[in-house]
């Protein structure tokens, strides 16, 4: 078994600084979360990746099957600006959506990397929410999921998740995280140990 070390936020761009060299997945992000040495040089992993792109072809599918007809309507919201944001519109892109059939949304009105960015405005995505029931959204951002039907990454407490009054959002969101979490560390294991 070989060493590695393994980056959360906010230190995955950073850490994608410091690699030698970078899988594709993690040079097209400009972030890794998974260091690896190998024969003298440190190579920078994004598991990241991999982990959205199960879950979204599982999502995806799943809506899909339910309405064929809809299929090539899929639209995807995602709050964020940073690495995760990034990672979560390429590996969308693999699952077969179009970059016009996703928008991304930030505090900060900003250009990443030809990604543009729209201006969070809660009201705004509530409407869109309402218009397309079919419309995927994904936060994430370090906070508290925007609403219930948010796919977050945010896997702190139930009670820092949905507050005290909810107690129907806890499976969707620590569901979502703790999938994630498992997909990515057993890539990351695969990886590690070349299986």
């Amino acid at each position: 078994l070989r060493n590695a070390i393994n980056f959360t936020s906010p230190f995955k761009e950073m850490a994608a600084n410091f690699c030698d060299d970078l899988d594709e997945r993690a040079r097209k992000t400009k972030s890794c979360n998974l260091m690896i040495p190998h024969q003298g040089k440190t190579i920078g992993y994004n598991t990241d990746y991999q982990a959205f792109i199960e879950i979204f072809s599982e999502i995806f599918s799943e809506n899909f099957s339910e309405n064929k007809n809809r299929a090539g309507h899929q639209h995807a919201i995602i709050l964020g600006s940073g690495p995760m944001a990034r990672t979560a519109f390429y590996a969308l892109q693999e699952t077969g959506l179009c970059p016009e059939q996703m928008t991304l949304y930030s505090r900060s009105k900003k250009l990443i990397d030809d990604l543009h960015f729209r201006q969070f405005d809660p009201e705004e995505i509530n409407q869109r929410i309402e218009q397309d029931p079919g419309l995927t959204l994904i936060d994430t951002r370090p906070t508290p999921p925007f609403n219930s039907k948010a796919f977050s990454l945010n896997y702190g407490s139930s009670k820092h998740l949905q507050g005290e009054k909810d107690q129907s959002v806890s499976a969707t969101f620590s569901g979502f995280a703790l999938k994630f979490l498992f997909i990515q560390g057993k890539k990351g294991f695969e990886l590690l140990t070349g299986t």
